[in-house]
């Protein structure tokens, strides 16, 4: 509003009027002439996001990923390469072009040797009869489409020879070369092709230079974003050259090319190339730049297959999940038929019967001694430990013999030097074998608690009444016998 002080009073007046226009009910909001370079981004980004999402709720299934390979291109091999190029009778080639695309139209193909097919194809798209070189190229496409690709060398190898039928008058041919050259593109991309390309733009034909123009337009927009970016040049220099030439319908594709490039580059990517052109013609370039709309191949190719791949990585990590998840499932029904199985046979197996004994102590456990006070009768008695030092009695025996006898031999030898007669050996008493023991009888004697947790084999046997009884006190306390 400090503007609008500094102006005269008619010419403030004159504002009001605008701004009252504008802001009136009704009116439609205002919008800039002009962006900055950072909105214009920030608004292509958004309705990019936006049309990529639309897309991928409509994208239909591809038929190629779902089918299933079919293996038909074992017996074209060189024997029937040969028999095919040797017959001179156009119908024996018509015959044996109707047997490949019988075998050959089908969502997807399993990859073989393509060797001999491409070396009769490249040359039967070239012969005389147009009802065998047509067939030829509608086997290029079908082979295209199904080998996808795996038929990118031999592809572009032989796009040169379907370009070329753009020359032919007869509609039927030129519909079925549009067709094989739009299944080539799912094979091959738009750089694969810039050479046969580019060299179909030079053709003397007007019809083969038209409809190269058409074919180039719709390439470029189902081409990636930095793809185009790398080729631009290549093709905008020989469309440049044919916007002079002298067939009306050949201009008007050109220009129509040049405006879908740069509605897909930008003034600031292609501007360089149309300083020098015509207002005229640039008004036609631009026209066809306005027809350019947002797709999915605005994006970058790269990040569209690092989000494919990224996409794979996730549905894959489902499906191991899944599968881990179904597997549990399966494991945890198991251990339950397996539980369910042995209560069955518990319940069916007789009970466990204890043997009766007259003779039966009964041991009462206290309830408030603790851990500590209870003694487990599955633990073993300790064994005294040996006394260690010092040499067994039995070896000091044996030694003391030893010295004895060793004391009896000098003594004798001593009297035999001196003529004595040597004393008499010691009559050393012999001791009677030990009688033989008699093995005490041992009482067994068994136990029942009042605890029913506790086992017939949890309790030590006793050899006496007495020994049991002090076991029982040492563990538990008190012992009772009856």
């Amino acid at each position: 509003m400090a503007l609008k002080e500094k102006l005269k009073k008619p010419q403030q007046e004159e504002v009001q009027k605008i701004f009252d226009k504008v802001q009136g009910e009704g009116a439609p909001a205002p919008k800039p002439s002009k962006m900055t370079k950072s909105d214009e981004i920030a608004n292509k980004e958004a309705a990019l996001d936006e049309v990529c999402k639309e897309e991928e709720e409509e994208e239909k299934v591809d038929a190629f990923d779902l089918a299933d390979e079919k293996d038909c291109l074992a017996k074209y091999d060189d024997a029937w390469a040969e028999a095919t190029l040797g017959t001179k009778k156009w119908t024996d080639k018509k015959q044996a072009l109707d047997a490949l695309i019988e075998d050959v139209d089908t969502p997807k193909i399993l990859p073989g040797n393509l060797a001999s097919l491409q070396g009769v194809l490249s040359k039967l798209v070239k012969d005389s009869n147009i009802n065998v070189s047509l067939l030829a190229v509608k086997s290029i496409g079908f082979l295209a489409n199904g080998l996808r690709e795996n038929f990118n060398e031999a592809g572009k190898s032989m796009c040169a020879g379907v370009l070329d039928k753009f020359r032919e008058k007869r509609p039927q041919i030129i519909e079925e070369t549009k067709k094989t050259m739009y299944c080539l593109l799912t094979s091959c991309s738009l750089s694969d092709l810039l050479e046969p390309i580019t060299a179909s733009m030079s053709h003397k034909n007007p019809s083969v230079l038209k409809e190269t123009c058409k074919f180039v337009e719709n390439a470029v927009r189902q081409t990636y974003i930095d793809d185009l970016q790398d080729i631009n040049s290549d093709l905008i220099t020989p469309l440049m050259t044919l916007t002079d030439h002298m067939d009306g319908q050949v201009r008007e594709s050109a220009l129509e090319t040049l405006g879908v490039i740069k509605g897909r580059l930008g003034e600031g990517v292609v501007g360089e190339h149309f300083k020098n052109m015509k207002a005229q013609k640039l008004d036609k370039v631009n026209s066809a730049a306005e027809t350019v709309q947002v797709t999915k191949f605005d994006r970058s190719r790269r990040e569209e297959e690092k989000k494919k791949a990224a996409e794979a990585k996730k549905k894959a990590a489902a499906e191991k999940k899944a599968k881990e998840e179904a597997k549990r499932k399966e494991e945890e029904e198991r251990r339950a038929a397996e539980k369910a199985r042995q209560e069955e046979e518990a319940k069916k197996a007789p009970p466990r019967s204890s043997p009766s004994d007259p003779e039966e102590i009964t041991m009462e456990t206290p309830k408030d001694d603790g851990e500590d006070a209870i003694m487990s009768f599955d633990e073993e008695p300790k064994k005294p430990k040996k006394k260690k030092g010092g040499p067994p009695s039995g070896f000091l025996k044996r030694q003391a013999e030893m010295k004895k006898k060793a004391a009896e031999k000098k003594a004798a030898k001593d009297a035999k030097e001196k003529g004595e007669k040597p004393p008499a050996p010691s009559e050393q008493p012999t001791e009677a074998p030990p009688a033989p023991v008699e093995e005490e009888k041992k009482e067994v004697v068994k136990v029942e608690s009042k605890n029913p947790d506790m086992k017939e084999s949890d309790f030590h046997p006793a050899q006496s009444k007495e020994e049991a009884e002090e076991l029982l006190s040492a563990a538990c306390g008190k012992a009772i016998i009856k």
